[in-house]
């Protein structure tokens, strides 16, 4: 992180979860559809964003686990790829 006011306000989960649910209310028409709730998926891209922001510079975690939601992956494959990054890629 560059600054602490940065860390705090990325380190804040009532904010997190307020930006989820706004966020979530962008996709009304996808609620209740497929295996996960728009709202975890959300939260789960934030903590992989975070995770990557934190990481060093030339990491790609997060390109790698898109990919392997684009391909339809099993879930194994995308909790082991967002978990351990470019070592599954």
């Amino acid at each position: 992180m560059k600054t602490e006011a940065a860390r705090k306000r990325l380190l804040n989960t009532e904010a997190l979860l307020e930006e989820v649910d706004t966020d979530s209310n962008c996709f009304p028409e996808l609620v209740g559809k497929g295996e996960y709730s728009v709202k975890f998926l959300i939260l789960f891209a934030k903590f992989i964003m975070m995770q990557e922001k934190a990481n060093k510079k030339d990491t790609c975690m997060f390109r790698n686990l898109l990919e392997k939601l684009k391909a339809h992956k099993d879930i194994f494959t995308i909790v082991r790829t967002a978990t351990h990054g470019k070592k599954y890629a």
